[in-house]
């Protein structure tokens, strides 16, 4: 049940005497996973207030999971790609500038009430001011990065608990809507109409069954290559799933085929390697599979938004903050077991790393098959 208290007034004095409506706009503009990390909260603003409008500006990269998404009325879209190009190009600056003032310019006429900064640094604080909205929230000072305190109007403190990125965009959220908390809320991913039958082509064409099979995705960002865990362990994991009659599926994006190929190889033929045309197509395929095991990359935090169990292989990075959350959990609170979810990891004193390379990811490469296949096991006795 949701806590009806109001916040302290500072925070919802500009948005107070809208108790049902109102105009917001969500700033979560990146990463892929973070971005998963943000919809419960936009969720929650929805079913706490059905009657809002509720768009959301996102980077190019990340928008195809927010298109059509039924918490969201309108999703703009930052053209990161093209403008970084561009940057570069001085004869191109006209068009850069007229397209920013574009952006800018449709963000004004939505009106909003309020700018729910969920991202919490220079670059979501400055849009968030440019939306023109007179109510910017954002978490404290304190508890934000590069100055996003200074552009943004109405401080939230995160509760105690509240350590998990969804936490802390949902107390920013329960802000907005002039409560004391709201609940985590279920934000699975659409589907476009060709995505089930391309999963059903796939499958069939790779002789495995509409469901019951396990799905391993080898890949990260390249930006985050130093979280992978080693493709030849991966194919390791396939023949010891395939000792014990399980079939594994190895998810790979466009620019990942060599990587799913070393998997492939490593695992002695037992696994199959299939490349999902799009994002959604992905979350069709892992919502069939009985497990999900990846390191910490964007399709894990889909797995958990499909409610399917995952095992998740941890290294540089705090799990109780950025780790995966089933949307089907009963426990408000992310830092805490969550049904289906199992992390895997080993201690190291160099975690959480605060470097963007690593020669040496010891944190990932000590992970052991055997202790993947026994978190393959709780994770399914868990679901």
């Amino acid at each position: 049940m949701q806590d009806r208290r109001d916040p302290p007034p500072v925070i919802s004095r500009a948005i107070r005497a809208r108790r049902t409506g109102g105009r917001f706009l969500v700033v979560r503009l990146s990463a892929l996973g973070d971005v998963l990390h943000a919809l419960p909260a936009a969720a929650a603003l929805r079913l706490a207030r059905p009657d809002a409008r509720i768009d959301w500006l996102v980077e190019d990269r990340c928008a195809a999971i927010l298109d059509g998404h039924p918490v969201v009325d309108q999703v703009h879209v930052v053209p990161r790609d093209r403008w970084r190009r561009a940057l570069r190009r001085p004869w191109e600056w006209p068009t850069l500038v007229a397209g920013l003032g574009r952006l800018v310019g449709g963000l004004w006429a939505c009106r909003y009430d309020a700018a729910i900064d969920l991202q919490g640094n220079a670059k979501s604080g400055i849009w968030s001011l440019l939306s023109g909205a007179p109510a910017r929230l954002g978490l404290r000072t304190d508890e934000v990065r590069e100055g996003n305190g200074l552009l943004t109007n109405r401080h939230v403190r995160a509760p105690d608990y509240a350590v998990h990125r969804v936490d802390r965009a949902l107390a920013v959220v329960a802000a907005a809507v002039g409560r004391a908390s709201v609940r985590h809320a279920a934000a699975a991913v659409p589907r476009a109409p060709g995505d089930r039958e391309w999963v059903d082509r796939a499958l069939t064409k790779v002789n495995l069954p509409a469901r019951g099979f396990i799905v391993v995705h080898p890949g990260t960002s390249g930006f985050g290559s130093f979280k992978r865990w080693p493709p030849k362990q991966f194919g390791k994991l396939a023949q010891r799933l395939a000792e014990a009659g399980s079939r594994t599926v190895v998810t790979v994006g466009p620019s990942e085929a060599t990587l799913g190929a070393e998997v492939a190889e490593a695992s002695g033929g037992t696994a199959v390697v299939l490349a999902p045309p799009s994002l959604r197509a992905l979350a069709e395929l892992v919502s069939r599979a009985r497990v999900f095991v990846s390191a910490d990359t964007g399709p894990l935090h889909i797995a958990a938004a499909e409610g399917v169990p995952v095992v998740a292989l941890f290294g540089p990075k705090d799990a109780a903050v950025y780790g995966p959350v089933r949307s089907d959990r009963s426990d408000a609170v992310a830092g805490r077991v969550t049904v289906g979810v199992v992390v895997t990891q080993v201690d190291v004193t160099c975690r959480p790393c605060e470097l963007r390379r690593c020669p040496d990811p010891v944190c990932m490469t000590s992970i052991d098959v055997e202790s993947v296949v026994e978190a393959i096991g709780r994770a399914v006795a868990l679901a």
